[in-house]
Formats: structure tokens, C-alpha cells, sequence
């Protein structure tokens, strides 16, 4: 579904993902998505590898729903005031700072 999400940020309507992003767009009146933004977030998590054989040593080594649980700080159903408290704590679910995906390439190699 993210591929077609992506597609159809392109559209010349909005065509929200789920009724919340409905909702929140119409009442911050964002007229359309932008999926340049995370192309270029993956792109520059690809580019921070010293070499491709970093990243597949790194891809080998990854446990997708361990990776998952690691990031992931936004659940469905959450209201904002739970996405303000889980921002304001700054930790992953694994109570470790919060990263995101990148690191640094020392620390890749």
C-alpha cells in the first residue's frame, strides 16, 4: 500500500490514506501529500553506507519486526495528546533514545 499511497500523492486531489489524515488535513488545510520527502530520507539512509557490501552485511544482519518495534513510536488509534506524550519521551518502545533508522557510517562499517 505504500507504493500506491505514494502514487496517489500525485494526484491532482487529495486522496487521504485513512479518515484521521482526512480529518487532520482538512483541519490544518493541507491540500496534498508529498512523498518526495521520505524517497529522499531513504535515499540518504542508502547513501550513508561506506559501500554497497555495508549494506548488505547490515540488510543480513536485520531483523525486520525487532526493526520495527525498534522506530516505531506512532500506533493506530493513537489521539494527540498520546502522540504529543510519545514525542515529549523521546525513547523508543526498546526504552532506548530515540534514532530513527539512521546512523552514522562509522558506525556501519
Amino acid at each position: 500500500t505504500a507504493i500506491l499511497h505514494a502514487f496517489t500523492s500525485m494526484n491532482d486531489d487529495l486522496v487521504p490514506v485513512n479518515s484521521f489524515q482526512e480529518a487532520e488535513f482538512a483541519r490544518l488545510g493541507v491540500a496534498r501529500r508529498d512523498p518526495m520527502f521520505l524517497t529522499m530520507q531513504t535515499l540518504l539512509e542508502v547513501e550513508s553506507f561506506p559501500s554497497v557490501r555495508a549494506l548488505a552485511r547490515y540488510s543480513r544482519e536485520l531483523h525486520p519486526q525487532a526493526e520495527l518495534q525498534r522506530v516505531q513510536w506512532l500506533m493506530e488509534g493513537m489521539s494527540p495528546e498520546e502522540v504529543a506524550e510519545a514525542w515529549g519521551r523521546n525513547v523508543d518502545p526498546m526504552g532506548q533514545k530515540r534514532k530513527g533508522m539512521f546512523r552514522s557510517a562509522e558506525e556501519r562499517a
